[in-house]
């Protein structure tokens, strides 16, 4: 038997459950056998044993210890061998035949490959941003969209952003432009789908008051000042769309109060009565009728309140004006069917009343007690311009006296409106001599610094000869007024009795009234009795009903 005569081929891994090949483990012993030994077999074995692992050099090792070890090996499981006979035909010298070539192993199938996953869905979401008025494209803007994706793009000159290719789903969309106010809005965008969305963005639109401070002044005819001392309120605007119509708002109750427009409900208008106008605390020029103002070619324009509404802030009382913050805005249209397409931003200003303060100065009883002395004053706010106000008085009670035994009532003579008539006032009457109802016909005496009119009253007197008791008991109110709202004459309505000397005579004010912007009331008490022995007693009783 010769190895040259079998097949065999090392396997590199351990047999199933580590059993060793018999069959191998019985050709390697049969080389041990001098009388069949074959030198090109032992070759072949010591190769095969190198590759085995029994070290890279065997030429000192015996081929009786390599068969040994290989066999141990076989034996191990360490080596498995294939052996397998051969038939060599008639002709060979009789044995085992030699075995034919180890078929080649079938090499494994490759893996199938991985199917491609499904073609992803996508989605178009186009934007345009708009001019609000005529929605006509805005170049040069930009979007932002922001959802399952985030992304920017400008606008080209159709207005559009083109997000074609993103992920299907909900989208919040910004729009934002330099002439223009940022704009936002929601999207929806689907899948194989292309979804548009057109937003409109406010222009833009700037408002200024020429002043930051304003004092509401008028001369004494209501008008304003000369050579724009004090002027009226005034403001700029600028950056708005072009030939556009606008729409000036105030408020003197709040920024909250301007919105919406053109126009403003509820308020100033020229139509309305006085008091109502006076009541408003909203204005806007376009509710006022003023629906043909417009910017020019620039977006710019200036605008002035109307005098009326200035002379209304001058009719507002001490009590409920001294300093207004007013808020403001504008609003631009393309005409009066278009909704807004620009709005400022609200400012504000300090609006103040020119009236500061109100007297009446007790003085205390002079004379020997037979008169009441008061001052009258009022004080502005703007050096020499105190000729805007003026001062009323009125009156109510009488002076009687009583003379003889037993004493007989009777009126002491007095002039009102020019008029000689009885001392007795039953009715509430201008106080005044002649027929221009100022008090001092509206010659005040003006502090050094130009800021303070002053005047004063002293009523009553000594009593006359042969009178006995004499009473004054009058009851005085003083009220400012703005001077032009003042009619030049009284208007008698009662006068009793006949010249030379009346009884009643009572004088007014025509209709319509000025607005009384203050007022103080005062009196005077002074009772004057003769003595037996021709001295007078004074004294200031609350009443006197005669003696």
């Amino acid at each position: 038997m010769s190895l040259s005569h079998h097949t065999y081929r090392l396997w590199n891994e351990p047999p199933p459950d580590g059993a060793p090949s018999p069959a191998g483990d019985a050709w390697v012993r049969q080389t041990l056998r001098d009388d069949q030994r074959d030198p090109l077999a032992m070759s072949e074995m010591r190769r095969i044993a190198i590759r085995c692992g029994m070290g890279p050099d065997l030429s000192g090792v015996s081929d009786h210890e390599v068969v040994d070890r290989m066999a141990g090996f076989i034996a191990s499981g360490t080596v498995r061998l294939f052996i397998e006979p051969v038939s060599l035909g008639s002709g060979g010298g009789g044995g085992v035949a030699p075995p034919p070539p180890a078929p080649k192993p079938t090499p494994p199938k490759p893996a199938p490959p991985k199917p491609a996953p499904p073609a992803k869905k996508l989605a178009n979401l186009h934007v345009q941003l708009q001019h609000p008025c005529d929605k006509s494209p805005l170049d040069k803007g930009t979007v932002h969209i922001s959802g399952p994706e985030t992304h920017d793009l400008n606008t080209g000159a159709d207005g559009w952003a083109k997000f074609d290719g993103i992920a299907p789903g909900s989208y919040s969309i910004r729009g934002q432009h330099p002439q223009h106010k940022e704009g936002t809005a929601t999207a929806n965008a689907p899948a194989d789908a292309t979804t548009e969305s057109k937003l409109p963005l406010q222009a833009t639109i700037e408002i200024k008051a020429v002043k930051t401070e304003y004092t509401v002044v008028l001369d004494k005819t209501g008008n304003l000042p000369s050579a724009g001392t004090f002027p009226i309120l005034e403001f700029t605007i600028t950056k708005g769309p072009p030939n556009h119509l606008f729409d000036v708002q105030i408020s003197r109750a709040g920024a909250g109060k301007l919105s919406g427009g053109p126009g403003l409900g509820d308020s100033w208008a020229p139509g309305d009565a006085r008091d109502v106008r006076v009541g408003r605390t909203e204005y806007s020029s376009w509710s006022s009728g003023q629906k043909t103002l417009k910017l020019d070619g620039a977006g710019s324009a200036t605008f002035k309140m109307p005098i009326e509404w200035w002379r209304d802030q001058a009719r507002r009382t001490l009590a409920t004006f001294t300093e207004d913050t007013l808020a403001f805005r504008v609003v631009a249209v393309k005409d009066a069917a278009t909704p807004i397409c620009a709005d400022s931003a609200k400012g504000s200003l300090k609006l103040r009343n020119n009236l500061t303060k109100f007297d009446v100065v007790d003085l205390g009883y002079i004379a020997g007690g037979t008169k009441h002395s008061v001052r009258m004053e009022f004080t502005v706010r703007e050096a020499d311009t105190t000729e805007m106000y003026t001062m009323v008085q009125w009156m109510q009670g009488a002076m009687p006296q009583w003379s003889g035994t037993p004493p007989v009532k009777s009126f002491p003579t007095h002039k009102l409106y020019d008029i000689i008539h009885d001392a007795d006032f039953p009715d509430f009457t201008i106080d005044r001599l002649h027929t221009n109802p100022r008090y001092r016909d509206g010659a005040f005496t003006v502090s050094a610094d130009k800021k303070t009119a002053s005047t004063d009253d002293a009523p009553g007197g000594a009593i006359d000869p042969g009178i006995s008791h004499e009473w004054h008991g009058v009851d005085f109110e003083t009220r400012v007024h703005l001077n032009f709202e003042v009619p030049a004459a009284v208007k008698i309505t009662r006068k009793d009795g006949s010249a030379p000397v009346f009884g009643v005579v009572t004088g007014k004010l025509d209709d319509p009234q000025p607005v009384t912007l203050t007022s103080k009331t005062w009196n005077t008490r002074v009772l004057q009795v003769r003595n037996a022995d021709g001295t007078i007693t004074v004294t200031h009783p609350a009443s006197f009903a005669g003696p």
